[in-house]
């Protein structure tokens, strides 16, 4: 199941760009970090986006976030990005990587 949401969020990546996370430039910005592995948190977010136009950080987890709850930054990213195309939340959302302590933990955030 994890390896076909992989395959299936980086298939929508490469065809919809607004299943990719953006620089965010306007302002305000809404940090709407999910810290369960369900989708479903994700797409209410999304959908919550959409209706009021928020610019969002869709994908937010901090380092020990993904620790406790044993995700990764790649599964951050591809919940939010099947997220944002089942809602089509097509105005540009963010990602950010909170709190990361080591080097190691930036190189796993920006990969993805």
């Amino acid at each position: 199941m994890i390896k076909k949401m992989e395959e299936s969020a980086v298939e929508l990546r490469e065809k919809f760009t607004y299943t990719v996370p953006s620089v965010l430039h306007r302002y305000p910005i809404f940090g709407m970090g999910y810290r369960s592995p369900w989708r479903i948190g994700n797409i209410l977010q999304a959908k919550i986006a959409k209706k009021y136009a928020l610019n969002v950080m869709l994908a937010q987890q901090s380092s020990r976030e993904i620790e406790r709850t044993g995700r990764s930054f790649r599964d951050v990213i591809d919940s939010a990005t099947i997220s944002a195309y089942e809602t089509k939340l097509i105005i540009p959302w963010g990602a950010d990587g909170d709190h990361l302590r080591n080097e190691k933990e930036v190189e796993d955030a920006v990969k993805w």
